[in-house]
């Protein structure tokens, strides 16, 4: 079947993930499509002239030009005649990191087109068949890795959840690595680093600053590596470090987002968070790489809202209790003033009446006495006393 007409069967497989084991390849497919789980079983792997060489994945060296002969030996463990369509194509990073190859219909550009394999191969039930290809390496390739794939697939017609006849591309397949001779270049960079802080609203407890960031391969091997991730908030108080799981194999210029929620960060005000990577040589190379770390920051407000929202009350009722008890004083110095005039008022209306009071008496007495020298006036005088 030509690469055209598998494009509907590349929209419905999401992926692929280049198994070894047959009948595991088999189960995965069928899980993925949500389709019953399919009788057929294969696998690709490396042979040499008298079958498979137990080799997992074929890993060459190669120059510029170069061109290198080898065989891919295909099985069909299933009770029945199948007819496979075997190509090469090239290998990209899944979104998870995981790897993957292009989709069926997508142009090879590098491993794929250099090896060129593109052909129709029927298998009886239980048999093995080696097929010899050629890799041609262009005079032009760039040093370091390249990666690709040879893959034997099964089309199959099937409905879809609304009863649409789809086709499926169910492919299994080995790995290639190639690396072209030449400079090497190993570099992981951390890209797109953003910290995202939050907590609850319990108060005196710590909070989650999540983490997230893009480890891009920027040299030209493939590479794995260890990655941490340490922060502290302001004055470097409440440092903390996680160790996060190693980075997967990422292939040259592909990258692989992370994201991670680190615990038990305290609400000091900043939060500062470091990524460092470690390069490392994948577990599938037994090359001895430098390393070279590569470390980014970046920061987030982490404010103690709540503990703030506490002091302000706690302040705000500190200063009304003490503008209340400054009113007060004032309020009870007032009356006093206010009573003591008052009393003063009276006193002196009290003393202002007993004077007006006193007065009118002594007037009174004044024309008393005035009274009763006017009536002797008008008696004859006495008789002068005898001697």
């Amino acid at each position: 079947m030509a690469r055209g007409a598998l494009s509907a069967a590349a929209a419905v497989i999401a992926g692929l993930a280049l198994a070894i084991t047959p009948a595991a390849a088999a189960e995965d497919q069928a899980q993925q499509t949500g389709e019953p789980e399919s009788s057929l079983t294969w696998s690709v792997q490396p042979a040499g002239e008298d079958g498979a060489d137990g080799r997992p994945d074929w890993d060459l060296e190669v120059e510029p030009g170069q061109t290198v002969e080898d065989a891919a030996q295909l099985n069909n463990f299933s009770d029945e005649e199948v007819t496979f369509h075997l190509y090469s194509h090239d290998a990209i990073n899944s979104p998870d990191g995981g790897f993957t190859l292009q989709p069926a219909d997508a142009e090879p550009v590098g491993v794929g087109a250099w090896v060129g394999l593109d052909e129709q191969v029927t298998l009886g039930a239980g048999e093995s068949a080696n097929v010899p290809f050629s890799l041609t390496v262009p005079q032009d390739a760039t040093p370091g890795d390249h990666a690709g794939g040879i893959v034997a697939s099964v089309t199959s017609e099937t409905t879809d959840a609304e009863g649409q006849r789809v086709l499926v591309d169910n492919r299994v397949g080995s790995r290639i690595y190639l690396r072209v001779a030449g400079d090497i270049n190993p570099t992981l960079e951390v890209t797109n680093l953003s910290v995202n802080y939050e907590r609850s609203w319990i108060p005196f407890t710590t909070g989650a600053a999540t983490v997230t960031y893009e480890v891009h391969n920027a040299g030209n091997v493939r590479l794995s590596g260890e990655q941490s991730i340490s922060g502290h908030g302001v004055f470097g108080l409440g440092d903390h470090t996680v160790t996060l799981d190693p980075v997967g194999e990422i292939l040259p210029g592909e990258s692989l987002t992370v994201s991670e929620q680190v615990d038990g960060v305290l609400p000091l005000f900043r939060v500062t968070e470091e990524v460092l990577v470690t390069p490392e040589a994948p577990q599938t190379s037994a090359n001895v790489l430098p390393v070279v770390q590569t470390q980014e920051s970046a920061d987030a407000w982490a404010l103690p809202w709540v503990e703030l929202i506490i002091l302000a009350v706690l302040v705000l009722l500190v200063v009304w209790s003490r503008w209340r008890r400054k009113h007060a004083k004032k309020k009870n110095a007032k009356q006093v003033d206010e009573a003591v005039a008052k009393a003063r008022a009276e006193m002196r209306k009290e003393l202002e009446e007993h004077k007006a009071s006193s007065a009118s008496s002594t007037s009174e007495t004044s024309a008393t006495s005035g009274a009763g020298a006017g009536s002797g006036a008008d008696q004859p005088p006495a008789d002068p006393p005898k001697p």
